[in-house]
């Protein structure tokens, strides 16, 4: 019942544009040719080729929608073209799955690290990371927190199931009102959360 009614009070509040009332030129570009991008990339195939035989052989092992997983794939390829050098992804709550291959696919030159806790084997300097998978709402949270401190004024931060339940609209709410975060993107099944202090400090709700 909580899923029915946050879906449709996101549906209706939710801005179903390609940028428009995004006054940041950079954040526009981000929204209009990278979130809304509905190209087929070159790697999208054989990522989920792999996904068919991954389903057949380990059904359990956790998956992330093609949707959401062609989303981290082009946010990857976006930074990774914009700062020109390897970037140090995190992906933390699971063992490597099918969001790794998204994350890891767009260039060999970025390192990738699965961690359980950001504690364990957390690089000090994180360009994008991908919280998913929490069996709770604190882990949510505190994985979250421990990454900030990571983030750097171009680092994005994606979060899955920010509509999952009540508790979870909360963490959210609750990373939106961090003193380092800037901008939020709401798009339902993932939260995205940008550090950059040129951007104007506002959260946008957007159909995805």
């Amino acid at each position: 019942m909580h899923t029915a009614r946050s879906f449709l009070r996101h549906q209706l509040t939710a801005w179903n544009t390609g940028g428009e009332g995004i006054h940041s030129p950079s954040l526009f570009y981000l929204v209009r040719m990278i979130i809304y991008d509905d190209n087929a990339y070159y790697a999208f195939d054989e990522i989920e080729r792999h996904r068919a035989a991954l389903q057949r052989n380990h059904p359990d092992v956790r998956q992330v929608s093609v949707k959401a997983g062609r989303l981290l794939f082009r946010l990857v390829n976006y930074l990774s073209q914009t700062q020109q050098e390897p970037l140090t992804i995190v992906e933390t709550g699971h063992a490597p799955g099918m969001s790794t291959w998204y994350l890891s696919t767009p260039t060999e030159r970025n390192i990738v690290v699965c961690c359980e806790k950001p504690e364990d084997d957390c690089p000090k300097r994180v360009d994008l990371a991908y919280v998913a998978g929490e069996p709770t709402c604190e882990a949510m949270l505190r994985d979250c927190r421990r990454l900030l401190p990571r983030m750097t004024n171009h680092s994005i931060l994606v979060i899955s199931g920010i509509h999952r339940t009540k508790e979870s609209e909360q963490v959210w709410q609750a990373i939106q009102a961090e003193k380092q975060v800037t901008s939020t993107l709401d798009l339902y099944s993932v939260g995205i959360v940008l550090f950059n202090k040129h951007y104007i400090r506002k959260h946008y709700k957007l159909r995805f």
